[in-house]
């Protein structure tokens, strides 16, 4: 991402993994999980990791268990992960890199080369890998006697923010930015505004201010007008024009971090770009699951909103959604109903309303619709029936066992007919049926989980 090494790529990908485990994995789950390394190169990047974390944290905060008996567990007691990150990327050459950029434009070529005992050919290879991870933001890096960075302004400056804000998340990490005053703004602006934001959100707006002012500082306008929202500013400085100061506003606001909300009219809502494509979508929606409240109606259309907010700056906004958590596919990951569902629902939202231009990124129409979604409706109903010479008193206890552990996958419901069953479960190891034992194991779990699995593949889904 953004042009770092695939190392440093890579580790965070294990770290954020590992971070969402509850219990034990093994190196072969977390290599399966990012599909391209072998057993033994994930192994040594664990180590490192463990390494790195030991020299950062203490055990009590955070530590990498790395065993062969049980396997492989992060421990983390409420301690703060951004150092170990901010340690990885910036030791890159590409970390400086884009710091100077951002501190001064451009800067000479040669000089560079020698401060960071690096050749011209690496510095030239390290910018072309860069400038092809930055295409989608639609940005350029020219490198020759000078290192500048060519483009519009206003995207730019977003991805800046979103470099920073991927490794630091907090201006007050950041040593050579001068956090304090920003943060000092930002309260002020928050204040304005009646926003009761806790710590970690003022930090991301200060780092925010600190990319925008900074680059006025050194010169650089925004020269477009990118947004026809009515917007009451009511904050400002001289260090920006009143333009600037809504772009600053909408574009914190599109990225879904703040309430700095521009005046939202009709128009805004039900007409922008995308608005008959989210009339089309809660209809479909509504005629196949259920009928969402005024309320719930309004907020998918104001998220709708936003996504057009951040395409008036860069034309594929979905760039910005694993750093910003804006389509997050782990918060559904665990709901292989959900999933199958939704895209039901989206084939049949192609084929009828023929979308192709003019239509949001489908991870974040996934992750909205995600919202709607009631709790009951995130799995399905199956009805499962014992082959058992188990008393009923055991059997009951299974039986809310197995409702307790599989509640994210389906709603079991217990009949006594096998004939009315949809899965038919066995305590005996002569009669047929998917094998439980009496004290369930994690072993049993999976098999019925992947029974399930099976089972809902076979349902005839097909929306009409």
């Amino acid at each position: 991402m953004f042009g770092f090494s695939k190392e440093v790529d890579f580790k965070h990908q294990i770290f954020l993994y590992l971070d969402q485990q509850n219990g034990y994995t093994t190196t072969e789950e977390v290599a399966k999980h990012l599909r391209v390394l072998t057993n033994q190169t994930t192994l040594k990047y664990l180590k490192e990791i463990k390494e790195s974390l030991a020299s950062l944290y203490s055990e009590e905060q955070l530590s990498l268990n790395i065993g062969k008996r049980f396997g492989i567990q992060l421990v983390r007691k409420e301690a703060n992960y951004q150092r170990f990150f901010e340690k990885m990327y910036s030791k890159e050459v590409v970390y400086v890199i884009y710091r100077r950029l951002m501190l001064e434009r451009d800067f000479e070529a040669e000089a560079f080369c020698e401060q960071n005992d690096i050749s011209l050919s690496t510095l030239r290879r390290l910018i072309n890998r860069m400038n092809q991870e930055l295409k989608p933001y639609q940005v350029f890096i020219r490198v020759g006697k000078d290192v500048s960075m060519v483009g519009d302004e206003a995207r730019i400056r977003l991805l800046f923010f979103t470099v920073f804000y991927h490794i630091h998340r907090k201006i007050s990490e950041v040593p050579w930015m001068d956090g304090a005053g920003f943060l000092e703004m930002s309260q002020q602006i928050c204040d304005t505004y009646y926003d009761e934001s806790k710590e970690e959100r003022l930090e991301v707006l200060a780092l925010w201010l600190f990319v925008n002012l900074h680059s006025e500082s050194l010169g650089k306008r925004i020269t477009r007008e990118m947004f026809d929202a009515s917007y009451s500013i009511l904050y400002t400085n001289d260090q920006c024009s009143p333009e600037t100061w809504r772009y600053i506003f909408l574009v914190i606001y599109g990225l879904d971090f703040f309430d700095f909300a521009p005046i939202l009219t009709y128009e805004a809502l039900q007409q922008n770009k995308y608005s008959e494509m989210a009339k089309d979508w809660l209809s479909l929606f509504e005629k196949h699951v259920r009928t969402v409240t005024k309320e719930e109606k309004e907020q998918f259309f104001i998220q709708v909103y936003q996504y057009s907010l951040i395409e008036s700056v860069i034309d594929a906004p979905e760039v910005f959604d694993s750093v910003f958590h804006l389509a997050n596919p782990l918060m559904f990951q665990s709901y292989n109903y959900y999933s199958l569902v939704f895209e039901r629902l989206w084939e049949l939202f192609i084929k009828q309303q023929g979308y192709v231009e003019n239509c949001v990124n489908k991870e974040r129409v996934k992750s909205w619709t995600f919202q709607l979604m009631l709790t009951q409706e995130l799995v399905p109903n199956l009805h499962c029936a014992w082959r058992t010479n188990l008393p009923s008193s055991a059997i009951m206890g299974l039986e809310k066992v197995l409702q307790w552990e599989l509640m994210q996958v389906a709603n079991l419901h217990f009949v006594a007919d096998c004939e009315q069953a949809d899965l038919i479960l066995s305590t005996e190891p002569t009669t047929q049926g998917i094998a439980i034992a009496e004290v369930p194991s994690e072993q049993d779990f999976t098999r019925l989980k992947k029974a399930i699995d099976d089972w809902l593949r076979t349902q005839q889904m097909i929306f009409s």
